[in-house]
């Protein structure tokens, strides 16, 4: 009777922990803003991609973040403007990162880097991680 109540109990307990949700992974700064979040998809068969640049065109709905990254880009003398659209799915964001991803790391005119996933011909990025960039540091060879 003891083992059955032990394998009960242990039942209702890997039960509950195999509920519990499987979330993205936000790192803060030491003052407490969100810096970057991981883990946003899961793995896809599709085509890896990442970008760096400027934010702009922020819309946001209940289930996704979209919006495009801008930057120039310097051929010899003259440059020329890129533009990626990036698509946020909030279904592994937990609801208190949520907030904070539209207030202190998806804004206009922040320097983002995102990575993820191209599935479709319009070059639309499903990002699996979305990091903040306060400096461009040049590589020195």
């Amino acid at each position: 009777m003891k083992n059955f109540l032990l394998l009960a109990v242990f039942a209702l307990v890997s039960c509950s922990y195999a509920q519990s949700g499987n979330y993205a992974t936000p790192t803060r700064a030491v003052n407490g803003k969100l810096i970057s979040i991981t883990n946003i998809i899961g793995i896809s068969n599709c085509s890896a991609a990442d970008f760096s640049g400027k934010v702009k065109k922020i819309k946001k709905e209940p289930d996704a973040l979209h919006f495009q990254l801008w930057s120039k880009v310097k051929n010899g003398k003259k440059s020329s403007k890129e533009t990626r659209k990036v698509d946020i799915r909030m279904d592994r964001i937990a609801p208190d990162d949520r907030e904070a991803l539209y207030r202190e790391l998806v804004r206009n005119g922040f320097v983002l880097h995102v990575a993820g996933y191209v599935c479709s011909s319009s070059g639309l990025i499903s990002a699996f991680t979305v990091d903040r960039v306060y400096r461009r540091v040049p590589v020195v060879q």
